[in-house]
C-alpha cells in the first residue's frame, strides 16, 4: 500500500464533516489544502437561515507573486444554472512544487481550459527510486572469482597433491567492467522515454561517469547505434563490456522479432568479447517469446515487482 492521498479520499472523508470547519481540518489531515472556499451565490433559492455559521476567520497569508490564478477569484466563472457552491475547489499537495506552463492555484472546475492542460505531470519511475541503485548494482555486476578465500577448494587441491598455480576465491559480484547503455528510441518505447532517462541518469551515478558509454538505437542494433541524432550510426562492435538494453525487444513496437534473431546475434557477438547482456524490458514474464527466456540475454521486468533480489540472481 502507497501513502499517497487521493482526491477520493478527501471526498469519503466529507461525509463524516458536519460545518465548513470540519471539511477544512480533514483536507489538512489529509495533506491537501483548498485553495477556494465558495458560498452559495444570493439567487438560488437558498435560505440564508440554513447556512452554517463561518469559521472564525484567521488573518490571510500574504499572496505568493509567481503563483497567479487564470482568472480573477473575485468573480469566478459559473456554468449557467449551476450553484458555485456545488463547484468543487481545485485542491493541491500543501507544499508541492508547481509545474507546468501557468498555475491553478484557487480555481475552480468550471474554470479549467484547454490551456491549462498542458501541464507536465511527473510520473513515478518503473523502479522504485529508493532500491534503485541496489537493483542496478546486482544487475550489471559480474560474477567473477574475487570474493574471499575458497577455502574448501583449497583444501581438496592440498590433499589431492596438486600443485596449487593460483589461490581460489569465491564468487562475487563486481562493477569494475564497462557499461554500455544501448537505449531504443523505437515508437514501441515512446510512453518509457522518461523512465529510459532516468535509468541512465542512475546508471552513471552508480557506475561512474567515465566507465559508462551511452548509445542509442531505434527497434533493433541491427540498423545501426551511435548518438542521440540518427546522424552517424553504424553496426554495433562487441567488447567485453557489460551491455544494458533499455528496450522492449519489438514487443511493443511496429516491428514484430518473433525469432528474436538480431537480440540473439547481439548477445553472442558480446558473448564471444567476454561481454554479457542485460535488459530491462517494460513487459511482463508472460508477455516474452520463448527465444528470449532460453537466450544467454538476463532479462528483467521493468516494474516496480522487480527486487534486489531478482537482480541477482544469476541463471
Amino acid at each position: 500500500m502507497n501513502g499517497d492521498i487521493w482526491i477520493g479520499d478527501y471526498v469519503r472523508a466529507l461525509s463524516a464533516a458536519r460545518t465548513a470547519g470540519d471539511e477544512a481540518r480533514i483536507a489538512r489531515l489529509l495533506g491537501l489544502e483548498p485553495q477556494l472556499v465558495l458560498s452559495p451565490s444570493p439567487g438560488h433559492g437558498d435560505d440564508p437561515g440554513d447556512t452554517p455559521a463561518a469559521p472564525p476567520t484567521q488573518e490571510a497569508a500574504a499572496p505568493d507573486p509567481n503563483l497567479t490564478p487564470p482568472v480573477p477569484l473575485s468573480s469566478p466563472a459559473t456554468p449557467s444554472g449551476v450553484p458555485a457552491a456545488t463547484q468543487a475547489p481545485l485542491l493541491r499537495t500543501v507544499g508541492a512544487a508547481q509545474r507546468g506552463s501557468e498555475a491553478l492555484v484557487g480555481a475552480t472546475l468550471a474554470q479549467v481550459e484547454p490551456r491549462h492542460s498542458t501541464a507536465s505531470v511527473a510520473l513515478p519511475p518503473l523502479f522504485t527510486p529508493r532500491s534503485t541503485a541496489s537493483l542496478l548494482q546486482g544487475a550489471l555486476g559480474r560474477s567473477e572469482p574475487e570474493g574471499e578465500l575458497d577455502v574448501d577448494t583449497l583444501v581438496r587441491t592440498l590433499a589431492s597433491a596438486e600443485p596449487v598455480s593460483r589461490l581460489p576465491r569465491r564468487r562475487t559480484l563486481t562493477l569494475r567492467h564497462q557499461v554500455e547503455i544501448l537505449v531504443d528510441l523505437g515508437t514501441g518505447m515512446m510512453p518509457f522515454r522518461f523512465d529510459q532517462a532516468e535509468v541512465v541518469r542512475r546508471t552513471v551515478q552508480v557506475i561512474g561517469r567515465e566507465a559508462v558509454r551511452i548509445k542509442y538505437f531505434a527497434d533493433s542494433p541491427a540498423f545501426g547505434v551511435g548518438p542521440a541524432g540518427h546522424d552517424g550510426w553504424r553496426p554495433h562492435r562487441a567488447s567485453d563490456a557489460t551491455v544494458l538494453l533499455l528496450s522492449d525487444l519489438g514487443l511493443g513496437g511496429s516491428h514484430r522479432w518473433e525469432s528474436g534473431e538480431d537480440w540473439l546475434r547481439l548477445a553472442d557477438q558480446v558473448g564471444r568479447s567476454g561481454g554479457e547482456v542485460v535488459a530491462f524490458i517494460p513487459y511482463p514474464r508472460n508477455r516474452w517469446p520463448g527465444w528470449l527466456l532460453t537466450s544467454s540475454i538476463r532479462a528483467l521486468v521493468w516494474d516496480r515487482g522487480t527486487t534486489v533480489v531478482h537482480a541477482r540472481r544469476r541463471p
